[in-house]
């Protein structure tokens, strides 16, 4: 689990990762509301794979490097070399394999994925 204000609205947010009660896992945000309830966002599922291979961490503010820009692979149309993060975001990974950032995108008001590893 990781806390952070993820949107810039000054609350504290919380990702989680959590198994299911059968097989596979699913990562979350709860995103948190004045009236302290929270607004639950499913950023990534799967229902196949055992979650012990999987982690998150809090992304600091910053500079943080792409996939594409560390030439894993071309970049894309709108596909940054590097991330500029202005809020905390979450990095999602699969140990010794790969990674990606969860980062809360103002103009759309959601969270995107960028990859950083593959």
């Amino acid at each position: 689990m990781v806390r952070a204000d993820f949107n810039g609205d000054r609350l504290v947010d919380e990702a989680w990762l959590l198994p299911s009660n059968t097989s596979g896992w699913a990562l979350f945000a709860f995103m948190a509301s004045t009236s302290g309830s929270y607004r639950v966002v499913r950023l990534e599922q799967d229902r196949k794979t055992q979650p012990q291979g999987f982690g998150i961490a809090l992304v600091p503010l910053g500079n943080h490097k792409t996939a594409c820009g560390k030439g894993y692979w071309d970049c894309k149309k709108g596909e940054p070399e590097v991330l500029n993060l202005d809020l905390p975001a979450i990095e999602f990974f699969r140990f010794e394999s790969a990674s990606s950032i969860f980062w809360w995108n103002r103009k759309s008001g959601s969270f995107t994925r960028t990859w950083v590893s593959d």
